[in-house]
């Protein structure tokens, strides 16, 4: 419960009145009370800047090391986060625990490190903090400079390539997406071009990572745009792959080649089909990527109508695929799409050229495939094609009506007779 004095204590640090904080300590309230948040009046003090009152408070025996519950922040923290400068000095002069560590694992320094306060950095360093200490992520104040993006601040820390190597600091920024430090760390000394042990290079990386403004840093410094990994994917690949378009673009912009393919034949267009993202199909094709190539007989059509992509299947036909090409077992498109119902594709294939009349291994056409499913809305459509065949046979003799008729679906055959079949 706290107590009507130790509140108006609290409220009045909060708002940087001395000369009510004194007058509510002479009548008792105590110095280390907290309100309904827990936080005390030197945490607020220190917080807000209110230097006054933070020596009024440490001079009437204020906990410098009081930590607020269920987050473990003290004062000292509060001041580091808000950058008060004179009010950390004042602090560990205090003598404040300058390693103590909030309840993410967390000290002063890691806290001033994220944050980029670089004096403050300085001032903890000189009064002797632990620079190696770990959170419990597993990061240090050199780690949380680098997310931070304060090349500034790993510039006072001292011995750092004892912690991380050159490269290793260049793979991490990367992945923090820390563009200051990465380029502060990219030196005319750098050989940006050496992979790692899986063949990965800094630029697949980015680009596994959508960092598309480290991309351009990369291409600017000189980066092979093309160059493979070990199973031959280049840096388009990997961008792909995630569905980073602004990487994708960077990329592209920078020269990389659509044309390669990975050890598996899968160019960068076949993997954005796959993986169902149409905008990078859409810029592949911009830049020339083959929308017929094949791969084990499937082409980026076959796959998209196979996953039931309508969008990228649009793409693809309006970016040069053939309608009529096959899919592995024989059957083109419009087959399919007969056999399953799909009227929004027939039509959409029909509409970019598809061949009504091609024929599967059985002989079977897609007429007769609607026909033998039963679906009347497609027949229909099939029927309105120009110089449909009504009387092909497949291979075992059957015509589009006799299917209806062994299937007995007599709305399709009635279609069937009506347009001429007998």
């Amino acid at each position: 419960m706290v107590s009507p004095l130790d509140f108006q204590l609290v409220n009045a640090a909060r708002q940087g009145d001395c000369q009510t904080v004194e007058t509510l300590l002479a009548q008792g309230a105590h110095v280390n009370g907290t309100d309904l948040q827990n936080t005390s009046a030197l945490m607020y003090a220190s917080q807000r800047g209110h230097r006054e009152v933070v020596q009024c408070l440490l001079l009437a025996g204020a906990n410098v090391n009081q930590q607020r519950p269920f987050s473990g922040l003290t004062a000292l923290m509060f001041a580091v986060a808000a950058n008060r400068v004179e009010i950390v000095q004042d602090l560990i002069i205090a003598q404040a625990q300058i390693n103590q560590t909030n309840d993410d694992g967390n000290t002063a320094l890691m806290i001033a490190a994220y944050k980029g306060h670089k004096e403050i950095v300085t001032h903890l360093i000189a009064a002797g903090v632990n620079v190696y200490h770990r959170n419990k992520q597993g990061d240090t104040a050199l780690k949380l400079a680098i997310k931070g993006d304060h090349p500034e601040v790993i510039d006072l820390l001292p011995n750092t390539k004892s912690e991380l190597t050159h490269r290793q600091a260049l793979v991490f920024a990367i992945r923090c997406g820390s563009l200051r430090v990465f380029r502060a760390l990219l030196t005319s000394e750098t050989d940006i071009n050496i992979p790692d042990n899986e063949g990965e290079t800094l630029l697949s990386l980015a680009a596994s990572e959508g960092q598309t403004a480290i991309i351009q840093a990369l291409l600017a410094a000189g980066e092979a745009v093309n160059q493979r990994d070990e199973e031959g994917e280049t840096p388009l690949h990997y961008a792909t792959v995630e569905g980073h378009l602004e990487a994708v673009r960077a990329l592209l912009a920078g020269g990389a080649n659509v044309h390669l393919a990975n050890q598996f034949g899968d160019t960068p267009l076949i993997l954005a089909v796959v993986q169902g993202h149409s905008e990078i199909v859409q810029e592949l094709l911009q830049y020339g990527a083959d929308p017929n190539r094949k791969n084990y007989g499937e082409t980026p059509l076959t796959l998209a109508i196979a996953n039931g992509n309508l969008a990228i299947i649009h793409t693809l036909l309006n970016g040069g695929a053939d309608p009529n090409t096959r899919l592995p077992n024989g059957r083109t498109g419009l087959m399919k799409a007969a056999d399953e119902g799909n009227l929004t594709l027939v039509h959409l294939l029909l509409q970019t050229g598809a061949d009504v009349d091609l024929k599967d291994q059985t002989g079977a056409t897609a007429l007769m495939w609607g026909s033998h499913r039963g679906y009347v809305d497609v027949v229909k459509v099939l029927l309105e094609a120009e110089n449909v065949n009504l009387d092909e046979k497949n291979n075992s003799g059957y015509t589009a009506l006799s299917l209806a008729q062994y299937n007995n679906y007599p709305d399709v055959i009635e279609l069937l007779k009506k347009a001429g079949a007998s």
